[in-house]
């Protein structure tokens, strides 16, 4: 299995490495590399949010008035306090960044509590689809399990450049796996009348 895996990496490098590299190396300047965070509209939110979860602890700014959907219609107040107004991709004129990231958006508006709360539901959804995973000994169930808590990962990870948890489409699909794999779960240990 080592040896299959490592020739398909090795495969893949091949293929499309300097692809990746290209990506990789673009990301890497664009957020990383940059001489002032604050000038790049993601990165800015994430630092904003943090000092706004600060300043208005523990609750945060409040609903609509930071990194949603909301503030976006109806231009919040809260960007021009913080400096963020005068951010491409973030001012009043094009504001078509402020949904770039998930996590700006629970941490300003909700504050510590507020992320807290929502990393505790994503934990009661997923931990038991986690522990159905290793007590199942239906395959199928298995797999499912495993499929949800896969996308779950996937869905964190993505949820730093998108609003993973937000969007419609995913969701529908984050959450209905979740509820698909629990459902198989449940019903794989009930006896058959």
């Amino acid at each position: 299995v080592a040896l299959v895996m490592g020739l398909l990496l090795f495969a893949i490098a091949f293929a499309f490495g300097d692809t990746v590299a290209l990506v990789w190396s673009e990301g890497f300047e664009t957020y990383v590399e940059v001489r002032d965070p604050t000038a790049v509209a993601r990165t800015a939110m994430y630092i904003a949010s943090y000092r706004i979860a600060v300043d208005h602890f523990p609750l945060g700014v409040g609903f609509g008035l930071f990194g949603g959907y909301v503030s976006q219609l109806q231009y919040s107040p809260v960007y021009q306090e913080y400096g963020l107004s005068a951010i491409w991709g973030l001012s009043p004129s094009y504001n078509r960044f402020m949904l770039d990231a998930f996590w700006p958006h629970i941490l300003g508006q909700f504050g510590f509590f507020g992320l807290i709360g929502f990393l505790v539901a994503l934990a009661a959804i997923w931990w038991p689809l986690v522990r159905a995973h290793r007590s199942s000994t239906d395959l199928a169930v298995k797999a499912l399990t495993a499929g949800a808590v896969l996308t779950f990962i996937e869905a964190l990870v993505e949820s730093t450049a998108a609003a993973t948890f937000e969007s419609t489409l995913s969701g529908f699909f984050l959450f209905g796996m979740a509820a698909l794999a629990l459902t198989a779960a449940r019903n794989a240990d009930r006896p058959v009348a």
